[in-house]
């Protein structure tokens, strides 16, 4: 579709096209044999329903000749999805083919799970929000115009209501469930996430796969029906860039004739190397090799773990060390094995940050001996003043403390060890009082305060 001095020209195809979609119906068919179809032209020669009907057709307002009421009698089938599925653009998704689009656009995560890792905007979750969802991902439909407004969109709120449903579409978080015109003739589109139309398990269904496989299956559906689309055409129109992750997940070139098969059961790698595996070989040796683990890497691997969330952690062990399926982990735990899975890849990401990472790769002693001898080069470099002033730039997250001490002083407000300093000598009773801070924590802080040439006093009295 162009537009030329404000008048849209169709692309569209003769009468005799072998390549015509004739009436809703066969639109309903090709969906249902080859999974999607965009409604608009794009890069991709062929790949729209625009090009596959006559472009005299269109804003006919004929429900069986003209596209762009199918859309309308489409949304509301239940066998197909609606929505800006396509760089941004409309169009369709049969049933059976949604649950490999969700596993690959979303990235193994539920909404919930995105959001609170840190991988979802504020505006995406006021409107996730304004769904009023379930546990299960369930909404009642609901008017776009009505959800801009409970989600805080208008003058003087947030902004680009737009372009944020387009994104939550994109991810396949919503859908166009039917459309509807109110008294004063203005027409709306109704939303609601795929999980309301087909159920959570339905939709989640081909979570157990990995996404790359899921988009190699999509990419070899945009062959069948465009066989001459470039690579980089397909990629344009279909890939999307997941939360967390640097580029687009686009796996090696599969050949053209290539049957997509179903991928095979990963072998069960033994503890620990399954989890270093995913964590990733080139991170902890440098030429990718794996090797056993000595006894102080694997203490450094007992430490970073007990860096995650005591939750997360105990996934990682069922999941990892047990070998327990993510099924029997969610029977044990209530629940779903979607949750497990976001728990488990929310501990693997942890587990890479480089002030976890080091513990495993260099070991608990090496990181300790190494720590040492960079405090014992700084206290030669350094005036007392200097010590103190650096300590305001070095996070309690970051410096070897527990789980236990860290939390403890980031939600006293305590998030540098300077600022820990300065509480301990200005109001000394208020950071003993800090809750679940006990004596030995206590103890450690002062500890490692000390690491760095700097003594704390209590009442008049050096804490040793």
């Amino acid at each position: 579709m162009q537009n030329i001095n404000g008048n849209f020209i169709m692309s569209g195809c003769d009468d005799n096209s072998p390549n015509r979609i004739h009436g809703k119906d066969g639109l309903i068919a090709f969906l249902n044999e080859y999974g999607f179809l965009p409604l608009f032209s794009n890069e991709i020669p062929g790949f729209s329903v625009e090009e596959r009907v006559p472009s005299e057709v269109w804003w006919t307002k004929d429900p069986e000749t003209d596209p762009w009421k199918w859309r309308e009698a489409l949304a509301s089938h239940p066998d197909i999805a609606y929505g800006k599925f396509f760089h941004g653009t409309a169009g369709f998704i049969s049933r059976s083919f949604f649950p490999v689009f969700a596993n690959y656009r979303r990235n193994g995560y539920d909404y919930d799970a995105l959001y609170d890792v840190g991988l979802a905007s504020h505006r995406t979750k006021k409107i996730m929000d304004a769904l009023f969802l379930t546990d299960n991902g369930l909404s009642t439909p609901i008017p776009s115009s009505d959800l801009k407004e409970k989600a805080g969109f208008y003058k003087g709120g947030e902004q680009n209501f737009n372009g944020t449903l387009t994104d939550l579409q994109m991810m396949t978080y919503l859908i166009v469930t039917d459309f509807g015109q109110r008294k004063n003739r203005w027409h709306f589109a109704l939303m609601a996430t795929p999980e309301t139309k087909w159920g959570y398990d339905f939709v989640t269904s081909k979570y157990d796969e990995d996404p790359k496989e899921s988009w190699e299956y999509i990419k070899a559906a945009a062959l069948r029906i465009s066989p001459n689309a470039a690579q980089g055409s397909i990629e344009k129109m279909l890939a999307i860039r997941h939360g967390g992750t640097e580029k687009i997940i686009v796996p090696v070139k599969a050949k053209k004739e290539q049957k997509i098969q179903k991928p095979k059961r990963k072998q069960q790698l033994p503890w620990p190397e399954n989890l270093i595996r995913d964590i990733g070989l080139e991170r902890i040796f440098e030429d990718g090799v794996y090797r056993e683990l000595t006894e102080d890497q694997m203490k450094g691997l007992e430490f970073a773990l007990s860096t995650i969330k005591p939750g997360d952690k105990a996934m990682v062990e069922l999941r990892y060390n047990k070998h327990k399926s993510l099924a029997e982990i969610g029977g044990i735990h209530g629940m779903t094995k979607a949750m497990v899975r976001q728990a488990c890849a929310r501990a693997v990401s942890r587990l890479r940050l480089d002030t976890t990472l080091r513990y495993i790769k260099l070991g608990y002693e090496g990181v300790l001996r190494m720590e040492e001898e960079k405090r014992r080069e700084a206290a030669l470099e350094k005036a007392p003043d200097e010590i103190e002033a650096m300590l305001y730039e070095i996070s309690v997250c970051n410096c070897g403390l527990n789980f236990r001490a860290e939390r403890c002083l980031v939600m006293a407000g305590l998030t540098t060890l300077g600022a820990v300093l300065k509480a301990a000598r200005e109001r000394p009773r208020d950071l003993i009082r800090i809750r679940n801070l006990g004596k030995k924590t206590l103890e450690e802080i002062v500890g490692k305060l000390k690491e760095y040439g700097v003594d704390v006093y209590f009442c008049g009295k050096k804490v040793n």
